[in-house]
C-alpha cells in the first residue's frame, strides 16, 4: 500500500480507522495500527509534525475512556491491554524525539518548534493519563511494571527534547516570575491539563525518584516545597473532596509528605504563611480529615498536617493552630 497510495491518503485512512474503534477493540486496534502509521508518517515530506500530533492526540483521545488498571491483579492480567497499549505508543513515538534530538545536537540554534511542541503535548497528556491515576509503587511478583516503564519513557522524552522547559514549568511559580527564554513558546498548552501533568511529574521525581538525575541539586528543601504547594493545592481538594478518582489523590498526599520529609523540624519561617497556598492546603487537609470517606486517608492527611506544623518556627506554629 505504501508503494501504490498517496501517503498522505493512506494516513488519514488508518487515522479514520482509529477514530471509528471504540470500547473493548480500543487498544487491539491501536496496536494494530501504531506500525503502519509510523511508517507512514515517516514518508511524509509536508505537515510532518502536524501529522504525528494529530496522530498522537487521536490515539490518547480514543484510550483516556478507558479505566486504568490498579491492583496487582488488574495489571497482570490486563484485560483491555492499555498498560501493553500505552507503552506501544511510546515506542511508536520514540522515532520523532530522535528527530528532535538529533537536529538539536547538529545545531543549536535549531528553532523548528512544531514538531517539538506536539511531542512536549504528548508528553504531558500522558502524565495526565494514565500516569496520574497509575499504581506506580513497585509490585512484587510483577518484574516489569507497565506504567513504572512507561513514566521512564516519558519522562526521558520529555527531558531530551526541552529540559528547559519542564525543569521551568515544575519548579517555578510562573504568577511572580519571569519565565526562562521565549514567553509565547507552548503557550497554547491547556493551562488546568498543564497543571494536573505537573502535578504527576513532581510526585514521579520526588517521590518515584524518576528522572531526579535531571533535577538541579541547587534548589534548597523549602525552595522545592513552595514550588510543589501550587500543584498540591490545584489538585487535592478536588479530587478527594469533588471524589473526582480516589486514586490521584494519594499521589499528591505522598508529594506533599516527600517534600516535607526533606526538612528539618523548625526550620520554615513563618513569612512562608503569606503565601496563600500554605494556608490554604492545611485547610484542605482538614476538611478532608472531616468529609472525606476513606479512613486511610483521614488519618494520612491528619499525619501529614502534624508533619507541616512541626516544620515551622514558634510563630508560624502559632499562626496555624489559631
Amino acid at each position: 500500500l505504501l508503494q501504490l497510495c498517496n501517503p498522505k491518503e493512506l494516513f488519514l485512512g488508518l487515522l479514520e480507522q482509529i477514530e471509528q474503534t471504540s470500547g473493548e477493540q480500543v487498544c487491539q486496534t491501536v496496536m494494530l495500527l501504531l506500525q503502519p502509521l509510523q511508517t507512514v508518517l515517516l514518508k511524509l515530506q509536508n505537515k510532518k509534525a502536524y501529522s504525528v500530533g494529530l496522530s498522537l492526540a487521536m490515539i490518547m483521545n480514543q484510550l483516556t475512556p478507558l479505566p486504568v488498571p490498579y491492583t496487582k491483579q488488574q495489571i497482570q492480567e490486563d484485560k483491555l491491554g492499555l498498560c501493553q497499549c500505552c507503552n506501544a505508543v511510546v515506542d511508536f513515538a520514540k522515532p520523532f524525539v530522535n528527530e528532535v534530538v538529533k537536529n538539536m545536537e547538529k545545531s543549536s540554534e535549531y528553532n523548528d518548534m512544531e514538531l517539538k511542541e506536539e511531542l512536549i503535548k504528548f508528553c504531558m497528556k500522558s502524565l495526565k493519563y494514565p500516569l496520574l491515576t497509575a499504581q506506580l509503587e513497585q509490585l512484587e511478583g510483577i518484574e516489569e511494571h507497565p506504567f513504572r516503564h512507561f513514566a521512564t519513557e516519558i519522562i526521558v522524552s520529555a527531558v531530551e527534547i526541552n529540559y528547559t522547559q519542564i525543569t521551568w514549568e515544575l519548579f517555578c511559580l510562573m504568577e511572580f516570575m519571569g519565565l526562562f527564554g521565549d514567553e509565547q513558546e507552548f503557550a497554547d498548552i491547556e493551562r488546568k491539563n498543564s497543571a494536573d501533568s505537573l502535578a504527576c511529574l513532581s510526585y514521579l521525581m520526588f517521590v518515584q525518584h524518576f528522572g531526579i538525575e535531571c533535577f538541579p541539586v541547587v534548589f534548597s528543601p523549602s525552595y522545592l516545597l513552595l514550588c510543589n504547594m501550587t500543584h498540591i493545592k490545584i489538585n487535592g481538594l478536588y479530587v478527594c473532596i469533588l471524589l473526582a478518582s480516589f486514586f490521584s489523590f494519594p499521589h499528591l498526599q505522598d508529594l506533599f509528605e516527600s517534600c516535607l520529609l526533606r526538612m528539618e523540624d523548625n526550620s520554615l519561617l513563618h513569612h512562608y504563611l503569606e503565601f496563600r497556598d500554605f494556608i490554604n492546603v492545611p485547610q484542605d487537609l482538614v476538611k478532608i480529615m472531616t468529609l472525606c470517606p476513606m479512613e486511610h486517608m483521614r488519618k494520612k492527611s491528619l499525619n501529614i498536617l502534624q508533619l507541616f506544623i512541626d516544620k515551622f518556627d514558634t510563630e508560624g506554629k502559632y499562626t496555624l493552630f489559631r
